[in-house]
């Protein structure tokens, strides 16, 4: 059970939108949800005596009186992100405002299948939760881009063209003997698009992001939300020439 299993709607709308809108102030959380100053500084202080929410300092003055900006609270936990490419892999451990707490990067040859990527992912996310002072036990979530199409509703790759032998593996339940936060897998190039959209704080409802590297692939952002299509395949390319 989770610190915010009983909170309510608005409560949990209010920690998602400080998460996405990378910090704020009082007014402008109440702005953003379209609620009244006062049931938005209600539903804050509620949070901050929980302990989700905390103060992080004050914005710079506007010519009056300077605003207190919210965060998540760094108490809460880490973030793991693992992104697995076709011929590296890199693992960062992260605050909820998504800045690196320990990162590491090194070569690997996906082509060598789950079993032997996988368990190289599982020692070095042990690792960097270590020398980030954490346990498996602070983890909230676990991100996980692969470069190839996914099923991201069960989280299993789907035909993967660079990567023989994952076809319709579960890395969510492989990861799932060590770590109860819940894991999430998709493509990398979704994952850039979805890290575009935290970056202009959604303030952009439609573009592309592209990525040349093996392979050729497009994360797709329509109405504000990451499009995968039917199978998972929306925007994947495909292969370069090697030749």
């Amino acid at each position: 059970m989770t610190r915010w299993s009983g909170l309510t709607a608005d409560e949990m709308r209010l920690l998602e939108t400080t998460f996405w809108s990378a910090g704020g102030s009082r007014h402008g959380m109440a702005e953003r949800l379209g609620f009244s100053r006062s049931k938005a500084n209600g539903l804050i202080a509620g949070l901050v005596e929980q302990g989700l929410l905390a103060e992080a300092g004050l914005q710079a003055s506007s010519g009056g009186r300077r605003a207190e900006n919210l965060q998540l609270h760094d108490n809460l936990g880490v973030l793991i992100g693992v992104d697995i490419g076709a011929t590296s892999l890199d693992v960062a451990v992260l605050r909820l405002d998504l800045g690196v707490l320990a990162q590491h990067t090194e070569a690997i040859d996906v082509r060598q299948g789950p079993g032997v990527v996988l368990a190289r992912v599982r020692a070095v996310m042990r690792e960097l939760l270590a020398r980030a002072g954490a346990t498996a036990r602070k983890v909230l979530g676990i991100g996980i881009g692969v470069p190839g199409p996914v099923n991201f509703g069960i989280g299993q790759l789907v035909n993967p063209p660079l990567m023989p032998g994952w076809d319709s593996f579960s890395i969510r339940d492989y990861l799932r003997e060590n770590y109860a936060a819940p894991v999430f897998v998709d493509n990398d190039v979704n994952l850039m698009a979805l890290a575009e959209l935290w970056r202009l704080k959604q303030s952009l409802d439609n573009f592309l992001v592209i990525k040349v590297g093996t392979g050729i692939g497009c994360g797709i952002v329509c109405h504000g939300e990451v499009y995968r299509g039917a199978t998972g395949s929306a925007g994947d390319v495909g292969l370069l020439n090697s030749t």
